[in-house]
């Protein structure tokens, strides 16, 4: 059996039970930055949509030092952190980051890949 639901009605019940599974925030591509710090914390960290078709951002997790991860469209680091240093060349356009606490929360909230997810025991259809 599915039933419709909205994806903003499952994130509602999940924060009405004390779990936060995700945030997202969007970066401005348009402003070059280099290694400026942002304070996310998580264990992981995916870019889910961009307005470019090729977007490139470089990202430290937790240290300056460390070295530099590529990040595209769609590509997700699993690593804890409390904060990141982000790095782009000025680009015409915005990126979106998903930060979640447990790589789980990702799986229940998948609906961001797919349409249908097993939720509260039954199969919904996600209405978005």
């Amino acid at each position: 059996m599915y039933e419709k639901i909205s994806p903003d009605k499952i994130l509602e019940d999940f924060r009405a039970r004390g779990i936060d599974p995700y945030r997202i925030y969007t970066i401005d591509l348009s402003i070059a930055r280099s290694n400026i710090q942002i304070d996310l914390c998580g264990k992981v960290f995916h870019i889910i949509s961009s307005t470019l078709a090729s977007p490139l951002l470089y990202v430290k997790f937790n240290d300056n030092n460390n070295g530099a991860i590529p990040f595209c469209l769609y590509q997700r680091m699993i690593t804890p952190f409390d904060k990141v240093f982000v790095t782009n060349d000025s680009q015409a356009g915005t990126i979106t980051i998903l930060v979640a606490q447990e790589f789980k929360d990702i799986a229940e909230m998948n609906f961001f890949f797919n349409k249908a997810i097993f939720y509260k025991d039954t199969f919904v259809y996600i209405d978005n």
